[in-house]
Parts: C-alpha cells; sequence; structure tokens
C-alpha cells in the first residue's frame, strides 16, 4: 500500500464515508457500554453492561421493593452470582467493540487520506467493522442472562446499541463499495530518440598520401618555363596548378638538361 500525498484520497472521496459513520458508532457504542440503563427489570431498576442503577439495598437483585435513586454504581463483587456467563459474554462483547473499534476509527482515518489501498484491503477493514456490528449485536445477551430472569425491557443504552449496530454494518457496505486506487498522475515525457548518425571523417593524412600528383614542365619558345601540376585524390577530384616562370628566373632555378621533362610522383 504506497503511501502519496496526504488529502489526495487516492481510492476516491467515498473513503470519507467510512470514517464519518465509524465516529458515529464509536460514539454510540461508548454511550450504550457505559450507561446503567441498558435494559430495566420488571422492579424497574436499570441494568448495563458496566454499571447498574444504585439502590439503597446492597442486595437489590433480591429486593422485590427496592427503587433506584437514578445514579449509578459498579457491580458489587458479592452479585456475582447473578453475572451468569451470558452477561459476562455481552460483558465481552461491548468491551471488545468499544476497544477494537478505536483501532478501526484510526485505520480508517489514517488509510482514507494518505495510502493508496487495494480493493481487498478496504474489503479486509469492512470486514472488520462488520464484525463490530455483530458483537455490538451480541450485547443483547444481557437480556438472556439471570439479571433479567424475571423480564427486561430495552432502555436508552440498549436502543443506543442497536442503532450503533446499523451504523457498524452501514460503515462496513460502504466499505466494500470503494474502487480501487487511482495511479497518481505524473508528468509524461516523451522516450529519448536514438539518432544512428554516421559522420564522415576525413582523414587528411591518408587522403594525401593515396593522392597521385604529376608534374610536367616546359619551356617555350621565349624562354619561359611552364610547370603544370595535376593532383588527383581518391575520390576522382583533379587539381591542376600552373606556374609561369620567367626566362631568366628560370635560367636560376631549373637547371639544364631538365627542359621538357615530365615526372611522376607518389
Amino acid at each position: 500500500m504506497p503511501c502519496v500525498s496526504c488529502c489526495s484520497f487516492p481510492n476516491g472521496y467515498l473513503t470519507i464515508a467510512p470514517g464519518l459513520l465509524s465516529i458515529v458508532a464509536y460514539i454510540l457504542t461508548s454511550i450504550s457500554l457505559w450507561s446503567c440503563h441498558y435494559a430495566e427489570t420488571q422492579l424497574g431498576l436499570g441494568v448495563g453492561l458496566i454499571y447498574r442503577e444504585k439502590t439503597d439495598d446492597d442486595f437489590w437483585y433480591m429486593a422485590g421493593n427496592t427503587m433506584g435513586d437514578g445514579y449509578c454504581t459498579v457491580y458489587a463483587s458479592y452479585s456475582t452470582q447473578i453475572l451468569d456467563s451470558k452477561f459476562k459474554a455481552a460483558q465481552g462483547f461491548g468491551l471488545s467493540t468499544w476497544i477494537v473499534g478505536f483501532i478501526l476509527v484510526v485505520v480508517a482515518w489514517s488509510v482514507a487520506p494518505c495510502v493508496a489501498t487495494p480493493r481487498v484491503g478496504w474489503r479486509i477493514i469492512g470486514g472488520l467493522f462488520f464484525a463490530m456490528g455483530c458483537f455490538q449485536l451480541f450485547t443483547l445477551l444481557i437480556l438472556a442472562s439471570n439479571i433479567c430472569s424475571s423480564g427486561c425491557k430495552l432502555k436508552d443504552g440498549g436502543i443506543v446499541a442497536i442503532v450503533a449496530f446499523l451504523f457498524w454494518w452501514a460503515t462496513a457496505a460502504i466499505c466494500f463499495m470503494i474502487p480501487k486506487a487511482t495511479e497518481p498522475s505524473l508528468p509524461q515525457f516523451a522516450p529519448p530518440r536514438v539518432v544512428d548518425e554516421q559522420v564522415p571523417v576525413q582523414h587528411e593524412a591518408a587522403a594525401t598520401l593515396m593522392a597521385t600528383e604529376t608534374t610536367t614542365q616546359r619551356i617555350e619558345a621565349d624562354g619561359t618555363t611552364v610547370v603544370e601540376k595535376v593532383a588527383t585524390t581518391p575520390d576522382g577530384t583533379t587539381t591542376v596548378t600552373t606556374s609561369i616562370i620567367p626566362p631568366a628566373a628560370a635560367a636560376a632555378v631549373v637547371p639544364a638538361g631538365y627542359a621538357d621533362a615530365n615526372f611522376e610522383k607518389r
């Protein structure tokens, strides 16, 4: 689950809904758990998962005419005889929902804004929210415990527990609807283009060695010496250079016997 820029909501803004609904569900769970009016006995006394309505008689569960004073107190240690396995199961489910539910609320708000989560990740989170709804519903086991052996009716805490159950399941349903994360948009760059160019390299030294040069010297009737140099390169280019030497200069430069001499040098 890669982390992207915060508040970008890579899975969409639908992920805000589980966070909001889970907060409401957790608040309702807390009210239901810590209320001493989850249910009411036939004697008119409020009972809850953690607290009960306080009476003047410590043996309130045995009294047939004891009325509560409206305040809440914890269950006394000697009242464990009425706190049977069903009551303890309801109490355990309530505490589990309160503790694990808080962790799930934190996870939902941590993952939604910043983390690109695959669909299976949100389905796992949704499954845990679904389990919280079931745990919340199982707190109704208190109605089947010994504390309600003479009959109980739901009061504020019990009604709030049922509403919390609905919110937990609504949160789970939305988690199953969240789409997969979208890839973060990145600037697109054209791939580098490789150009294969063959640049001709001129090897002047090699070209000079392979060039053919022919020098022709002739003496005109007035004594003027004409020197022609014909250079031919390997690519077929021919360069002709003509030099005219006056008679006086030619006598000093050109030795006798070299008149009309043709030679070739490589």
